[in-house]
């Protein structure tokens, strides 16, 4: 009996954590309180990306030495957090031009940025990771969705990317996100 009980409980936790969510799940206020610049342990990395982390390090690396920097290659924030996590990747990649898809967030005059929600097991763990960009848009409301094209840049001392804006357009169709 206790053992049913217990399932029951395991099954009702998905309905508790409904209710303690906003009623606009990816409302711009939810994202800014789930933020974080911070990357991903790579052992975390590793509990939600398809096939061998090995597999696509290979597809990283091969994708930025054959493609001029000049020329923008297509990134998800979660490819951007794993090559992130690896010096010679950063390498391979500061400079580059990349195209990103995110949800537009104000910080200030000259920097936005560029936020996915990110979930590992179900909706009461997401947590927005964000990409600070460099450059000026016109947009006034925090959650647009935006395809954005800059150049990546990383410290010398650090493992955080920042992006300088090139180009942005608000798609009118947003890509399949599902991995």
């Amino acid at each position: 009996l206790a053992a049913l009980g217990g399932r029951a409980l395991l099954l009702l936790l998905p309905f508790f954590a409904y209710l303690h969510l906003p009623d606009d799940f990816i409302s711009t206020n939810f994202l800014r309180q789930r933020t974080s610049s911070a990357l991903l342990s790579p052992g975390a990395l590793k509990r939600f990306l398809p096939g061998k982390p090995g597999e696509l390090y290979r597809l990283l690396k091969e994708q930025a030495e054959t493609t001029p920097k000049d020329q923008p290659v297509s990134l998800d924030l979660l490819e951007l957090i794993y090559l992130s996590q690896d010096k010679q990747l950063r390498e391979l990649y500061d400079g580059h031009q990349v195209v990103i898809f995110g949800q537009w967030l104000s910080e200030n005059p000259t920097q936005f940025k560029l936020a996915r929600l990110l979930i590992f097991c179900c909706a009461a763990d997401g947590r927005t990771v964000t990409l600070n960009v460099h450059g000026q848009t016109d947009l006034k409301d925090d959650g647009s969705w935006l395809e954005v094209i800059g150049t990546l840049r990383y410290d010398a001392d650090t493992n955080i990317p920042k992006l300088e804006l090139i180009n942005y357009t608000k798609p009118e169709h947003l890509p399949d996100f599902n991995m």
